[in-house]
């Protein structure tokens, strides 16, 4: 799996967008279960709140790292 996710970050910082959407697809369902297994308590509803929070921050931090390698390529530093 490392493999898939290692790719597929090349290619989203490549400027493929869809590579993202491929990434989140692979991890949300195990996540979403990894937490119900270790909340029962939540309900569900938050629980898909904790995990869209959660790739809506890292594709947040991911982008940021994107852009500024773009810079730094088209700047030649």
């Amino acid at each position: 799996m490392n493999f898939l996710i290692n790719e597929r970050l090349h290619d989203f910082f490549r400027g493929d967008d869809a590579a993202w959407d491929d990434i989140t697809f692979k991890f949300y369902d195990p996540m979403l279960s990894q937490l119900e297994r270790n909340f029962k308590n939540l309900p569900f509803t938050e629980l898909q709140d904790v995990v869209s929070d959660w790739v809506t921050d890292i594709f947040k931090k991911v982008r940021e790292e994107r852009l500024r390698a773009e810079r730094q390529r088209f700047s030649g530093e």
